[in-house]
């Protein structure tokens, strides 16, 4: 056909009046045969949802009985996501992937058998998938490439107090093994990459750590660096990403040592997760004699700063939650309900539970899968918080403004002659943390509570 049109131009040109020269049988055969440019594939966009989930182990996904009967709880209550382990802190895999290192170094145990099937089953249950991936904590690696390690000013491969081995998070080997076992699980369909042990080793003796191939930069920066490196090697496969953080790191000033700076963390994923079970946090830690006792109040103090740490970035929060009993303290309803009414003061309804046996207390979920427990809805509606302003800072006629506007010019008379002083109540979080800053920006030290 494109040489037949080419003749018919060459024809109609050799019959014009037209003085110009025809163009030549070649060229109005190429013209015809010019096609548009496919249009490029469209990049895949984030599924964001809001997540009820729950741990899965690989072993429990890998067994059909064990693994139908979560997908039945999510079923049958508000749950809607599941958080499997694909690489944990051993270094194991869950599934045979197609990472070239993975198969070098035997690292898959096959607990799931037929990845194809679990990603079926939850395709057709309509549960949003997330793939936990264990990154600096790898025994495996440590072991089967030491060149990849940690090592000990000793000699030899370092080991925490668990004698468990750790990946060099200086080394972009490491990296890249992570986040192509993270591109393989998305090309498998899951939605989500969740890093866990994103940070350096805390438990033993650090004071011997050897980085090989330590630069300039410290803790937070590497591990910056390779969140923001992972968002970017991960962005054509459109997955959400989280970071699971220790529940502690709010509560201090510094990276622990382990380069988990929230701020830091928060400007590469899209959530942070931060592990606020009551059973981790010490005597006293918030003021609290017992937090193991106590999952309101640690989970109501542990979020909230938290969610001002990120205040001002695109990350949300959507914390870990305690399902499981630890050192005598029973967990049961009243104790998860307590840590999500916590949550849902603050106007955070995510979470995920957490129970390494994956046996999780259904009365603590509601039914029907559009609404939550009543004790939650009546938390989300509430108003419970007070800003309590310690002192006032150098700039004490900016912070009388302030009293005054919330106040009353009499009230705060007497507010600022004795401090501390709580100077609102009744404050939904997302007032009481706007009005927090309003003081803190003029120089004044608060407290939300």
């Amino acid at each position: 056909m494109a040489a037949i049109a080419g003749l018919a131009v060459v024809k109609i040109a050799e019959n014009s009046p037209s003085k110009s020269e025809p163009p030549t049988k070649s060229a109005a055969t190429q013209a015809t045969q010019i096609e548009p440019e496919p249009e490029k594939p469209k990049k895949p966009e984030k599924q964001f949802m809001e997540v009820r989930g729950l741990h899965v182990t690989g072993w429990i996904a890998g067994g059909k009985k064990s693994f139908g009967k979560l997908v039945d709880l999510v079923n049958e209550t508000e749950l809607n996501a599941l958080c499997i382990d694909i690489k944990d802190s051993d270094g194991v895999l869950s599934y045979d992937t197609d990472v070239p290192l993975a198969r070098e170094i035997k690292a898959s145990r096959h607990a799931i058998g037929d990845i194809d099937y679990v990603m079926k089953t939850m395709e057709e249950n309509n549960i949003y998938p997330i793939a936990r991936i264990a990154v600096f904590k790898d025994p495996i690696i440590a072991k089967m490439k030491p060149e990849l390690a940690v090592t000990s000013t000793k000699g030899g491969i370092w080991l925490d107090r668990h004698r468990t081995g750790w990946a060099n998070p200086y080394k972009k080997e490491v990296w890249d093994y992570n986040i192509d076992i993270a591109i393989d699980a998305a090309k498998r369909g899951f939605k989500e990459i969740q890093w866990d042990y994103v940070r350096f080793p805390s438990d033993g003796p650090i004071s011997t750590c050897v980085y090989p191939g330590k630069d300039g930069r410290n803790q937070s920066e590497v591990i910056q660096d390779f969140l923001e490196y992972a968002r970017k090697r991960l962005e054509p496969y459109g997955v959400v990403i989280s970071a699971d953080i220790f529940g502690l790191t709010s509560l201090t000033t510094h990276d622990m040592g382990i380069g988990q700076t929230v701020r830091m963390i928060a400007e590469n994923v899209d959530y942070i997760c931060p592990m606020v079970y009551p059973s981790h946090y010490a005597k006293y830690e918030y003021g609290i004699p017992h937090p193991n006792a106590a999952p309101y109040q640690t989970v109501r103090y542990s979020l909230g700063d938290h969610l001002e740490e990120v205040e001002g970035t695109k990350a949300k929060v959507r914390p870990w939650l305690q399902d499981f009993s630890l050192y005598g303290v029973h967990y049961g309803r009243d104790e998860v309900i307590a840590q999500r009414k916590a949550a849902a003061e603050m106007g955070v309804t995510e979470f995920l539970l957490w129970n390494p046996r994956c046996v999780y207390t259904k009365s603590a979920l509601s039914s029907d899968p559009n609404k939550p427990p009543k004790e939650i809805e009546a938390a989300l509606k509430a108003a419970p918080f007070r800003v309590v302003l310690k002192t006032t800072g150098p700039n004490k006629e900016s912070i009388r403004a302030i009293v005054e506007k919330s106040t009353g010019k009499e009230k705060a008379d007497r507010i600022l002659s004795s401090l501390p002083n709580p100077v609102a109540s009744n404050l939904t979080w997302k007032q009481a943390s706007q009005l927090a800053k309003e003081f803190r920006d003029s120089g004044a030290t608060v407290d939300i509570r």
